[in-house]
C-alpha cells in the first residue's frame, strides 16, 4: 500500500508547474521576437518610403525609411488639439414678462451741407433809361440791380431808349456790391447838349467866280443859323446868311454900258467909265446835317435868294478923273437865285462843341430869263451856337 500523500505538498508541486509553465511559455515569447527582429534587420527597407503608424489617441502618423535603408524613422504624429472641455450646466433662467418691442432707431442725421459759394450783387444805374445785357443776355432795364451773380468777369451793355449804347467789363467779387454808373458816351453827351432848338451867330468870308455881269467877288459873310437837334446824328440848320462885297464890271458888262450909254447922250461917242461896284446876296438855307462822332459834320440842302449887283456908269474917263464927284448912272441887276448848297467839312470843337469852324460851297441859279447871273460860292464860316 503507498504512502499517504500529503495535502501540503500537493498544494506545492501545482505551484511549480504553473510557474514552470509561465517560464516556458515567456522563453518561447521572447525567442519569437528575436528571430523577428532579427529577421528585420536581415530584411531592411527602402531608402524614403512611408508606413503608416499608430499615434496617441487613436489616430495615425508616418513613419519614413531612413536614408541608409536599415532603419524607420520615428513616427510623426500630427499634433491633435485636446478635446474641448464640456460646458459646466447652467441653472434656466426665470420665466419673465414678455419684452415689449424695441423703440424705433431714428435714423442718422444727414450731414451738413456744404456751404454755397459767396455770390455778388451788380447795381446798375445809366444817365438815360436803357435796356441793360448781361454777356448778351437780356436782364432787364434801369436801374437795376442783380443779386445771386456768380463771382467773376462780365460784359455789361446799356442800350439807351433814345440811342446809342456803352459797353463796360465789370468784375464781380463774392459777397460784395459792385455799382456801375453808366455814362453817355462823349458824342452822346454833346449831342444832348445840341437837342432842340438853338441858335446862333457865323462870320466868314465868301467867294464868288465870275459871271456874265461882274467879275470875282469877295464878299464878307454874316448869318444867323437857326439849328434843330433831332437825334444826336442828325441836325436840321436854316437861317439867314447875308453877303456883301465889291464887285468889278465883267468885259460883257462895260461892253453893254457904253451901248446903252451911247444911246442915251444921242451923238456921244459913248466912251463911258465903270466904277467899281458892289454885290449884295441875301439867302435863307435849309440843310440836312450829319453829325459823324463827337467832332465832324457834313451838311446837305439847298438855298434860295436874291443877288443885287450895283455899278455905276460915268460920262467918259476923263471927267471922272477930273471930277470924282461928276454925275453918274448906276447900273442895277436883281436876281432871284436858287440851287443845292452844302457843308464840305464841318469842324466842331470847345468843351461843349459850341464852336464851328466850316467849308462851304454852293451853285446858285438864276431863276428869270438871264440865266448869265447864276453864279457858284464857296464860304469858309466860323460859327457860335447858344448851347
Amino acid at each position: 500500500m503507498g504512502h499517504p500523500v500529503d495535502p501540503g505538498v500537493t498544494k506545492d508541486s501545482d505551484e511549480m508547474r504553473r510557474v514552470t509553465y509561465f517560464a516556458v511559455a515567456g522563453s518561447a515569447v521572447l525567442v519569437l521576437a528575436f528571430s523577428l527582429s532579427a529577421r528585420a534587420q536581415a530584411t531592411g527597407c527602402v531608402p524614403g518610403a512611408q508606413s503608416q503608424c499608430a499615434c496617441p489617441g487613436e489616430t495615425s502618423g508616418v513613419q519614413v525609411c531612413a536614408p541608409d535603408g536599415r532603419r524607420l524613422e520615428p513616427c510623426q504624429c500630427e499634433q491633435i488639439a485636446p478635446p474641448p472641455e464640456p460646458d459646466e450646466p447652467t441653472e434656466p433662467a426665470e420665466p419673465t414678462e414678455p419684452a415689449l418691442p424695441p423703440a424705433p432707431v431714428p435714423p442718422p442725421p444727414s450731414p451738413p451741407a456744404a456751404p454755397a459759394a459767396a455770390t455778388g450783387t451788380l447795381h446798375v444805374t445809366a444817365a438815360e433809361p436803357g435796356t441793360v445785357l448781361l454777356d448778351g443776355s437780356e436782364v432787364g432795364r434801369t436801374p437795376l440791380e442783380l443779386p445771386g451773380l456768380t463771382p467773376g468777369e462780365y460784359q455789361l451793355r446799356v442800350n439807351f431808349d433814345d440811342g446809342g449804347n456803352r459797353k463796360i467789363d465789370v468784375l464781380i467779387r463774392g459777397g460784395d456790391v459792385t455799382r456801375i454808373e453808366v455814362e453817355l458816351s462823349r458824342a452822346r453827351a454833346l449831342a444832348r447838349l445840341r437837342e432842340g432848338v438853338r441858335i446862333g451867330v457865323e462870320g466868314g468870308m465868301a467867294i464868288m467866280p465870275p459871271n456874265k455881269h461882274v467879275s470875282l467877288v469877295v464878299a464878307a459873310k454874316l448869318a444867323f443859323p437857326i439849328n434843330f437837334g433831332v437825334i444826336p446824328a442828325i441836325d436840321i440848320r436854316t437861317g439867314v446868311n447875308a453877303y456883301l462885297g465889291g464887285a468889278s464890271p465883267s468885259e460883257d458888262a462895260e461892253q453893254e454900258a457904253e451901248e446903252t450909254w451911247a444911246d442915251e447922250e444921242d451923238g456921244d461917242d459913248g466912251s463911258v467909265a465903270v466904277r467899281q461896284g458892289f454885290t449884295l446876296l441875301l439867302m435863307a438855307p435849309v440843310q440836312v446835317r450829319f453829325n459823324l462822332g463827337s467832332v465832324y459834320t457834313i451838311a446837305v440842302g439847298g438855298s434860295i435868294g436874291m443877288a443885287t449887283d450895283v455899278v455905276e456908269e460915268c460920262t467918259n474917263q476923263a471927267e471922272w478923273d477930273q471930277d470924282p464927284d461928276v454925275e453918274c448912272v448906276q447900273f442895277r441887276e436883281v436876281v432871284a437865285l436858287a440851287g443845292p448848297t452844302g457843308s464840305l467839312a464841318t469842324f466842331r470843337f470847345g468843351s461843349q462843341r459850341q464852336f464851328e469852324a466850316s467849308l462851304s460851297g454852293g451853285l446858285l441859279f438864276n431863276l428869270g430869263e438871264n440865266m448869265g447871273h447864276s453864279r457858284a460860292m464857296i464860304d469858309l464860316g466860323f460859327t457860335w451856337l447858344s448851347l
